[in-house]
């Protein structure tokens, strides 16, 4: 799929309030491709953990198969979007046939720097909150840095912490704000599905789950919008030499 007309004209600036709104601009710029893969990508998750528990009913290993498969299948679809929205921002065409080959090329690296993040991540909330949320921060952009520049699973890491360095706040800020921004919008489509439901429930149903794609959609498209706006601040690289990922 090939969008070449849907180029995005974004000025990097490393605000909570501007990644907020390219992330917003970027996803209703091509809503139909980032929609449609966090969609098919929900689907799978579900028939295969589905198929997990009715394989080994409601065991541990079901339930970790399910937990595995719905982290691999996430950070995919994260690597997938991130690879499309980076062409975009920096004027590329965009296409997702190669943002896909793209992720196959490096799955392997892919799903291990997913899953230690997975990990780091809730060490850190059992430990104590902080720490969870912390190692959150500084691995946001780990799986853009893994798909767009080919890095290993410990450069993929090392990239991120170092792209992360001295804006972990306001990284913070942009996953807060987009939390509360998603949960209000969320409480909204829960209000109006239950007034819609009194008149035909399977509108109703079928309303309430496509509003709940949008959130995923949403925070699939931040890290790559956090990437671009993160290399840009901290290396301060021109157009030409952030297209030279693709090379």
């Amino acid at each position: 799929m090939d969008l070449s007309e849907n180029e995005y004209n974004i000025t990097p600036q490393f605000t909570v309030g501007a990644v907020i709104s390219q992330s917003f601009q970027v996803l209703f710029k091509n809503p139909l491709p980032f929609f449609g893969l966090t969609l098919i990508s929900l689907i799978i998750g579900i028939v295969i953990s589905q198929l997990s528990r009715l394989m080994f009913g409601n065991s541990p290993l079901a339930s970790f198969i399910s937990l595995l498969v719905t982290i691999s299948i996430t950070q995919i679809t994260n690597g997938t979007i991130s690879y499309a929205v980076f062409q975009g921002c920096i004027r590329l065409p965009i296409s997702f046939g190669k943002s896909m080959s793209r992720v196959i090329s490096c799955f392997a690296s892919l799903i291990i720097v997913a899953l230690v993040d997975f990990v780091c991540v809730v060490l850190g909330m059992i430990l104590l909150l902080v720490p969870g949320i912390i190692a959150a921060c500084v691995l946001s952009v780990a799986v853009p840095a893994c798909v767009i520049e080919r890095k290993g699973i410990a450069s993929a890491i090392y990239r991120s912490s170092y792209l992360t360095k001295g804006h972990r706040l306001q990284i913070f800020g942009v996953f807060s704000l987009a939390t509360f921004i998603m949960l209000i919008f969320i409480l909204i489509a829960t209000f109006i599905a239950v007034h819609i439901r009194h008149i035909h429930l399977p509108l109703a149903i079928l309303f309430l789950c496509a509003m709940y794609i949008l959130p995923m959609a949403f925070f699939n498209v931040i890290p790559a919008v956090l990437y671009y706006n993160l290399r840009t601040a901290k290396e301060g690289v021109a157009m030409e030499s952030l297209s030279g990922v693709f090379d």
